[in-house]
């Protein structure tokens, strides 16, 4: 990623997605537009009433709250939407008028057309690598992040951190969602049933990984640490293994992110043969989960 492109998503023209940008991972389709939904309601599912807006975050948009200045939430790597969409949906009525949304994503493919969202939702593309619009500095109360595992660089998630806690507000909330990527495993939901090769496609994914976006994605256990590190104070930290009932629902995930990100990557015989035979353990009942993990830090307040 280069210098940031800020560019309004104000249009009623629903593009068709096309290219990702450079550097960028996932190969823009509507198939995967159609993960990414799926994607939100794994995580509502697993999280609970910690979802969309885990609580600390709520009480920053509870009409309880003193302060009587409109809220702004960010959702950073928004794709199509659909997270700051289930928040609008589940906003109390008192506050519906009070609450600004903004949206942004490093692609406009997914962004929804403006013209069919609430008028006080926007998006716009931004490139959280780049500079930070003037007009984002100190201004939400809220910022979400979710999965970019394959988007942080070198194995550190410190610059992009930092360029994020610039868009808080002094008190404001950073929610970061993500997937524990190192803890893919096969399951075996039928006995008997082999994981073999299940196992082995996951290892050479991860070599894969490795060599394309350079990072073992090691970090992620640690994020807390990195929010700390950037003068965040830690609200909470949640880590949650995938409850069996949600088992199949993130195989198919997984599968359809990995084939995915794949296209971006060296795919030769050998990998479509361990692709192959991993499909045909899936085809058997063997499954395939990941831990999810949720950091929540507060930007101090000014004293």
């Amino acid at each position: 990623m280069s210098a940031a492109v800020i560019q309004s998503s104000h249009s009623d023209d629903f593009k068709k997605p096309q290219s990702a940008p450079r550097d960028y991972a996932f190969v823009r389709e509507w198939n995967d537009a159609v993960r990414l939904a799926q994607q939100h309601w794994i995580w509502s599912y697993i999280m609970d009433e910690k979802y969309p807006l885990h609580p600390a975050a709520q009480a920053l948009v509870s009409a309880d709250n003193p302060t009587r200045e409109p809220v702004h939430i960010a959702d950073v790597g928004c794709g199509n939407g659909t997270w700051l969409l289930d928040l609008y949906r589940k906003m109390p009525q008192t506050m519906c008028d009070k609450v600004f949304y903004v949206g942004t994503d490093l692609s406009s493919d997914y962004l929804p057309p403006t013209g069919d969202m609430p008028q006080n939702m926007t998006f716009s593309t931004l490139d959280l690598y780049g500079d930070m619009p003037a007009d984002f500095i100190g201004k939400f109360d809220v910022v979400h992040i979710r999965m970019f595992a394959v988007v942080v660089k070198g194995n550190d998630p410190t610059s992009l951190l930092q360029n994020v806690v610039k868009m808080l507000k002094p008190g404001g909330i950073l929610q970061w969602d993500e997937m524990a990527v190192a803890s893919c495993r096969a399951i075996a939901s039928i006995n008997g049933v082999s994981t073999m090769a299940s196992e082995e496609w996951i290892k050479a994914l991860f070599e894969k990984f490795k060599i394309s976006f350079d990072s073992s994605y090691e970090w992620i256990l640690h994020l807390s640490e990195y929010f700390e590190t950037v003068g965040l104070k830690i609200v909470d930290s949640v880590h949650m293994e995938c409850p069996k009932e949600l088992r199949r629902t993130m195989t198919s995930n997984i599968i359809t992110a990995s084939e995915n990100l794949s296209r971006s990557m060296s795919r030769d015989e050998s990998w479509i043969g361990k692709w192959s035979a991993m499909m045909a353990e899936v085809n058997q009942g063997v499954c395939m989960v990941q831990d999810t993990v949720m950091v929540v830090g507060q930007k101090p307040t000014i004293s």
